[in-house]
């Protein structure tokens, strides 16, 4: 018994230097105060008192206040998935950022900018202004009423299973599959109904099919993420394993926001183009174009920004590469200020027929580069802008009316009174149909050739949209000029010297022999006409 009493009498120092030394800590070095506030708010080893030490409470808070925001901050790097890598943490007492004027202060790396230490008197403390912001940086770290959710779980630790708690791996297979219904939930709602079949009911069916449709996925996705977020930072993953799966989620809801901008551009480019007038409908698949690239560019240095990539160095990369690139690329960029002027001015749209450079077609495409034109050969011409706006264009698509010229030789022995009857004849048909401008036109005798033919000037426009129905009318009037030739009894002529023999013995003359009065050849063309009148 004595010697179990000696033994108890040497042990006893040892237990007091174990507690002593379990419970000592130091502030003396940024290092030093990150390791006693984490250290103390461990499980095996939870003072909290001793943790609250480290944040600097010149707002005087009381005892419980400051150990709840000791608290709350160790929740929010965890939440955040924070990993505190001690060794890249100063260790010097009198260390000094010169990011920040030289002063004793130490922000903590990949964390708010809010959360820093600073140097009072000989310690290193969370600052005052840290201390303040704390309980606004948990409430955005665990929104929606999942900081009560935090609170409960602190009742469960125990059971720790390697370096999670047996709670913690329910929870995440509670979350997976919970997170899998919810992505299932948002898919059906979006594509299935109401949403999707709503949009269909009321006519938006290009917008339900271009926009809704492919962004219903990276949507989904992006929601099942954002809610697997939250459930992560409740669970308390430690940081040094949370870091990772924090940093995929964000890369990943990163991605799938970019995703659904870039389909936004294309509805907002359908809704433009139905509001469009049709002078502005060519600008809009480069303005869609132009915020497509504009998206991608931006939207990729931002995924890059969530990856933990400092962007920083790499915006100013991309700025002195891009004036090399610009000097690399001049006709690249006087091509683009090419189609901006194209645009500013417009000269023609797409669907217009132009002549330019001995190029003759439609144009169907007016891109960054190039205008492409289809040549009436079906063949396709790209014209690159830069030259395109200082060509000379005729735009045929913008005429309100299409010339037809042409000269109609009859034979010589024609009558001078048949030949004017022939020539009013003309006129009436020009009158009667209903796509010929009636108050320009020239339709006369304009000469006598060598051989006798006469030759009669036509001259008139048709009021058509299109080459093809400009065809269709201009057969319509040759058929009228033939039948009317053929009513008369005229015949066409040669426009040339020629040495032709009237009559055969027991032949009849082919040239047609004119008969009648004026009146009476007069009477007969106005009965021609009056049944050949349009509507």
């Amino acid at each position: 018994m004595q010697k179990i009493v000696y033994f108890l009498i040497l042990c006893f120092p040892l237990v007091i230097f174990a507690q002593k030394s379990k419970s000592s800590y130091s502030l003396e070095s940024p290092k030093e105060t990150v390791k006693t506030h984490s250290k103390f708010l461990e499980n095996d080893n939870y003072f909290p008192s001793i943790s609250a030490k480290t944040l600097n409470n010149e707002d005087e808070l009381s005892a419980q206040e400051i150990r709840d925001r000791a608290m709350k901050l160790k929740h929010i790097f965890n939440g955040l998935g924070i990993h505190l890598n001690y060794r890249i943490i100063p260790d010097d007492p009198n260390y000094v950022d010169s990011a920040q004027g030289k002063k004793n202060i130490y922000v903590l790396k990949n964390t708010e900018s809010d959360i820093f230490l600073e140097k009072i008197g000989n310690k290193w403390l969370y600052s005052a202004h840290t201390v303040e912001k704390i309980p606004e940086i948990f409430s955005r770290t665990y929104p929606f009423g999942t900081d009560k959710l935090l609170e409960m779980t602190q009742d469960f630790n125990i059971d720790l299973i390697g370096y999670l708690y047996l709670w913690q791996y329910v929870g995440i297979g509670f979350t997976l599959i919970f997170s899998l219904i919810i992505y299932k939930i948002f898919r059906f709602l979006a594509l299935k109904k109401p949403f999707f079949k709503t949009l269909v009911k009321y006519g938006h069916e290009q917008l339900a099919n271009k926009f809704i449709e492919p962004a219903a996925k990276p949507f989904s996705f992006l929601i099942t993420f954002a809610i697997l977020t939250l459930a992560f930072r409740v669970l308390q993953i430690p940081a040094f394993i949370s870091q990772y799966i924090l940093l995929v989620f964000n890369v990943l809801m990163s991605f799938f926001l970019v995703q659904i901008c870039y389909y936004l551009v294309d509805a907002l480019a359908f809704y433009s183009q139905r509001a469009a007038e049709k002078s502005d409908n060519q600008l809009i698949p480069l303005l869609k174009n132009i915020l497509k690239i504009v998206v991608v560019i931006f939207g990729s240095l931002f995924i890059l920004q969530k990856a933990g990539m400092d962007i920083t160095s790499l915006v100013a990369g991309i700025s002195i590469g891009g004036l090399a690139l610009a000097l690399a690329a001049q006709d690249m960029i006087k091509n683009l200020f090419g189609s901006l002027m194209i645009f500013v001015d417009k000269p023609f749209q797409v669907g217009d027929w132009i002549v330019a450079d001995k190029i003759d077609g439609t144009v169907e495409e007016i891109g960054f580069r190039s205008t492409r034109i289809r040549t009436f050969y079906d063949s396709v011409t790209a014209i690159p802008n830069g030259k395109m706006a200082d060509l000379t264009i005729d735009n045929m698509g913008l005429r309100v009316f299409r010339r037809y010229q042409t000269r109609i030789c009859i034979a010589g022995n024609v009558p001078p009174d048949v030949v004017e009857l022939f020539v009013l004849g003309l006129k009436k048909i020009v009158e009667n149909h209903p796509k010929t401008r009636k108050d320009n036109m020239q339709i006369s005798l304009e000469d006598i050739l060598p051989s006798g033919s006469k030759n009669i000037l036509f001259y008139i426009f048709f009021e058509v949209p299109s080459w093809t129905e400009e065809m269709d009318f201009r057969q319509e009037i040759l058929l009228e000029i033939l039948r009317l030739a053929q009513q008369l009894g005229i015949s066409f002529g040669i426009p040339s010297s020629v040495v032709h023999v009237e009559t055969f013995p027991e032949k009849i003359a082919i040239r047609p022999i004119f008969q009648g009065t004026k009146a009476e050849n007069l009477k007969k063309m106005e009965d021609f006409l009056a049944g050949r009148i349009k509507t």
